[in-house]
């Protein structure tokens, strides 16, 4: 998964191997049966926000039009990660600013 956070480079794994994933993500592929799969970047303004991640119990199952396919999706969620990720900030934003008001508001009472 790192080869894809810093290449940006989706990653097609036909046979899971022990270097692919961390070694705790390998044994519990191996014992759900997941012998195959991809890593998608999730790429928005210039940085890697995340992955997409598909694994299969079949080796090989990821054709390279499949490849596209999910390209295309992993984009696509990218953009709604990152509007959701903007609105979350926009909303901590605006809440913080209602406390500020509330804060100013309440020294003036105490002050006329």
């Amino acid at each position: 998964m790192g080869k894809v956070l810093t290449g940006w480079q989706p990653i097609r794994v036909g046979e899971l191997q022990p270097g692919d994933l961390p070694a705790e993500n390998v044994e519990l592929s191996r014992r759900e049966g997941l012998k195959s799969g991809a890593i998608f970047p999730l790429i928005f303004a210039d940085r890697v926000i995340g992955t997409v991640n598909v694994v299969s119990k079949r080796e090989n199952s990821v054709s390279d039009e499949d490849m596209g396919f999910l390209s295309q999706i992993a984009g696509q969620v990218a953009v709604g990660l990152a509007n959701a990720l903007a609105y979350k900030q926009i909303d901590e934003l605006k809440n913080k600013l209602q406390e500020e008001k509330r804060g100013r508001g309440g020294v003036r009472s105490e002050l006329q």
